[in-house]
């Protein structure tokens, strides 16, 4: 097994924080439905605004440094993480992700990131599929990260979903 470059393994290491944080905004986020008083719809708009944010980080433009795609490639334990990936972990089609993901850029291009007066915000696209295919991405990293352990002294610190959903509940138990 040849050693990954430790300037990949810390975009894997920012992106597990990235994939955290995300899977956090949007977890949080749905645990907040129902409340209604401004502050609660406030913390909910703004977790649900910063989940776009860091999820375009890693998903959005392939120019960005933490993009999935600049470093997938870069090594040759497990199968790469691809579009295929993104689509099979959806069941759905280029079109349809395409599709959303230029929904998620708009939004955050004419929403968040630079507010346009002259954009209307009444659609706001669902979080499944961003919340999915982090989560897809997080497992595959996590493979990633097991095997790679088994050869390099590398520490992880870092779950997979199931673990990391559970450790979501546990904070969000000892919050309330």
């Amino acid at each position: 097994m040849e050693e990954i470059p430790v300037s990949t393994l810390k975009v894997f290491g920012t992106q597990s924080m990235l994939l955290n944080e995300i899977s956090r905004c949007i977890k949080f986020a749905r645990k907040m439905d129902g409340l209604e008083s401004s502050a609660d719809r406030f913390v909910k708009s703004s977790l649900l605004k910063q989940a776009i944010v860091v999820w375009y980080q890693v998903f959005g433009s392939r120019g960005e440094d933490c993009h999935w795609s600049q470093v997938v490639g870069k090594q040759n334990i497990i199968k790469p993480f691809s579009r295929d990936s993104i689509l099979g972990s959806l069941e759905t089609d280029l079109a349809e992700w395409s599709s959303y993901h230029e929904d998620m850029k708009r939004l955050r291009d004419k929403f968040i990131a630079h507010f346009d007066m002259d954009t209307e915000a009444d659609y706001f696209p669902s979080m499944d599929f961003a919340l999915s295919v982090t989560e897809a991405y997080r497992d595959w990293l996590y493979a990633l990260f097991t095997e790679y352990q088994k050869s390099f002294p590398v520490r992880a610190g870092f779950f997979d979903t199931d673990e990391f959903n559970a450790l979501i509940e546990r904070e969000w138990e000892e919050k309330t």
